[in-house]
């Protein structure tokens, strides 16, 4: 092994990073019960050990939609979320999916509303109002 892979930790280690990088943490309770009660699809939920209250809750909503979980030392959810207030609880989802512009003007017409479109960046050039 290579002197600079051996103090970056390794092919291995960028490979777990970047395993890392392609999903989203959510951390804390309520954000957690919230995404949970969206529907929004997890790959795992991690729980401190002896953990008590709404992250038991938490734990049984997962199970019951199917997602997996798992209880770790309070320090591995401090490694994973440094400097972060976890309450207990992390949890992995996946990427966000995106919709077409039908599809959202569909559900809005499906539950009777209006569609509510929020447009954050645009990557085309006409949109940009200096042009």
């Amino acid at each position: 092994m290579r002197e600079r892979e051996r103090r970056k930790g390794g092919p291995e280690k960028g490979r777990e990073q970047n395993r890392e990088e392609n999903r989203s943490l959510l951390i804390g309770r309520n954000p957690i019960i919230e995404a949970l009660k969206s529907g929004r699809e997890m790959e795992k939920i991690l729980i401190a050990k002896g953990s008590g209250g709404s992250v038991v809750k938490i734990a049984a909503m997962a199970r019951e939609m199917g997602v997996p979980v798992y209880e770790r030392e309070k320090s591995a959810l401090d490694r994973i979320a440094p400097g972060q207030a976890h309450q207990g609880v992390a949890a992995y989802v996946s990427a966000y999916r995106y919709g077409e512009l039908k599809d959202i003007y569909d559900k809005a017409a499906e539950q009777g509303e209006d569609p509510f479109i929020i447009l954050t960046e645009s990557s085309f050039p006409s949109a940009d109002p200096a042009a």
